[in-house]
């Protein structure tokens, strides 16, 4: 079950927390987050981001709860603490979204967002989550669950808010590029060295002496930035400060106070971090099936396009093309897209040559087979049957009753054939059983009993023919003993 993680009467226990946090020794952490890595396996107990430093397994909040796996997470992501709320699940978008904001936010998935849900089935308090991997339109991420599981990766988050979540957004806590390489995006301009002020920043009634601080460095050098001159960046807000935040404000429809407030930051924000265009991606099958699902792709930023491939009956996928007419592919699965603009990829399509198909007739030459006949296509390799036949085993298949060229299952077909079964009599054995007496018909008879070798009692013996002998009825084997060949009275050998 999937619930929030710290109950909504929290305020005092907030509180508690950063009491326990302002005398705890602070634990030394990895500061390099250079790196991006999945998170597909559940940490450890002596990983102290998720544990033992953990704010919220202090306050007796651990997981199993979302809140308590993404604030760790975030924590390993970027090697410090994160400033992400100490609350519920579903305060987490209006905490970072707040004044001053944390981080910046958007609706736009990318590599190591916090993504965060509110309301849903179980407590009403939403959920959270780390966004691990981006698969087209699937984004999946890691995960833990108060009172639930420990740890799962890999469900993605249209599955997470098709349970009754409301999706609300990504915090963006770093920004991790296709090298792996990763820039903080603690508060909206990552390229301003001063923190945001905090506080309402103007020239002091009496002149002097001057509001002066890292915040004021901040409002000086984005002034400087956006063209508005103060001055040298000195942390000082006095007149030539004051002036400049007069013509910002003139230029950007604000009050003209010289007060630099919340609205002024805001604006500047906006002014220093316009939003990044995003367009839209879209494939079509072109007469296929199966196309990938859109995408998104940021300006200036390199689109790996989906590695699904479309089907269509009959036809070979060669790639995509901008052209829905094209005989030869742009792009292929999976490769980079760069152009920055609203774009339709269709797919390229070749047709697969006509097959031929040949038809195998079998002769089972004396014999019984089924089936008696099968088509196989051009240069494909048959399956053959196995025919039977009683007294004879079964040699092969032939192109001739008798000669021809042997094909088997591993032969290749290349045209229409009948074949003919070849056959050879079962060989039969027996044992001599009675050496005692001797048997000599007469010249007229043309059946010769054996002479000139014996045979030892309880030899085996092969027959290799047998006959009745017309002067007295007689039936006799020929036989095969160790080479030698004669001739054997039936009473004297005992078939096997």
């Amino acid at each position: 079950m999937i619930k929030s993680n710290l109950k909504t009467k929290a305020t005092s226990l907030v509180l508690a927390i950063m009491m326990i946090l302002a005398i705890m020794p602070i634990v030394a952490m990895n500061a390099n987050a250079a790196t991006f890595t999945a998170r597909t396996t559940a940490p450890s107990t002596n990983e102290s981001y998720f544990y033992s430093s953990n704010p919220f397994y202090q306050a007796g909040y651990g997981m199993p709860n979302c809140t308590a796996y993404a604030y760790g997470r975030a924590w390993e992501l970027l090697g410090k603490k994160p400033d992400l709320s100490l609350g519920n699940a579903e305060n987490w978008w209006r905490y970072n979204n707040g004044y001053p904001q944390s981080y910046a936010s958007g609706q736009t998935p990318k590599l190591g967002a916090v993504v965060c849900w509110s309301g849903g089935p179980y407590s009403g308090q939403g959920h959270v989550a780390i966004v691990e991997k981006i698969d087209g339109s699937n984004v999946y991420v890691s995960e833990s669950a108060w009172n639930g599981f420990n740890f799962k990766y890999g469900r993605t988050v249209a599955s997470i808010t098709n349970e009754g979540y409301n999706f609300q957004g990504y915090i963006y806590i770093g920004d991790w590029t296709s090298s792996g390489q990763t820039t903080t995006t603690q508060s909206s301009d990552s390229s301003n060295p001063y923190p945001a002020p905090t506080r309402n920043i103007y020239v002091t009634p009496g002149s002097e002496p001057f509001l002066k601080g890292e915040d004021v460095k901040y409002v000086q050098w984005g002034l400087n930035k956006l063209g508005y001159d103060c001055g040298t960046v000195d942390g000082i807000y006095g007149w030539g400060t004051e002036n400049a935040v007069k013509a910002f404000q003139r230029a950007n429809g604000l009050e003209v106070d010289g007060i630099f407030g919340p609205k002024s930051l805001s604006k500047m924000k906006e002014k220093l971090n316009p939003p990044v265009a995003t367009y839209t991606i879209k494939y079509n099958a072109n007469g296929g099936s199966g196309a990938p699902a859109q995408q998104t792709k940021t300006h200036g930023i390199t689109l790996s396009l989906s590695s699904t491939t479309p089907t269509r009956s009959g036809y070979s996928f060669l790639g995509w093309s901008t052209s829905s007419t094209a005989t030869s592919a742009s792009y292929s699965k999976g490769s980079n897209f760069t152009t920055n603009a609203n774009t339709t990829l269709y797919a390229v399509w070749k047709a697969n040559a006509a097959t031929t198909y040949h038809k195998i007739t079998y002769n089972a030459n004396g014999g019984s087979v089924s089936p008696s006949s099968h088509t196989v296509a051009s240069g494909s390799k048959p399956t053959l049957p196995t025919p039977s036949r009683s007294g004879y085993d079964f040699k092969g298949w032939y192109t001739s009753k008798s000669g021809g060229s042997q094909v088997t299952n591993s032969t290749t077909i290349t045209k229409s054939m009948t074949l003919y079964a070849r056959w050879a009599a079962k060989q039969q054995t027996a044992i001599i059983i009675n050496v005692s007496s001797s048997y000599n018909p007469g010249t007229d008879v043309t059946i010769r009993y054996w002479a000139g070798f014996s045979i030892p009692l309880g030899a085996r013996v092969t027959i290799l023919d047998s006959a009745v002998d017309p002067a007295d009825g007689v039936r006799a084997y020929k036989v095969n003993y160790q080479g030698n060949i004669g001739w054997v009275c039936y009473n004297y050998l005992r078939l096997e």
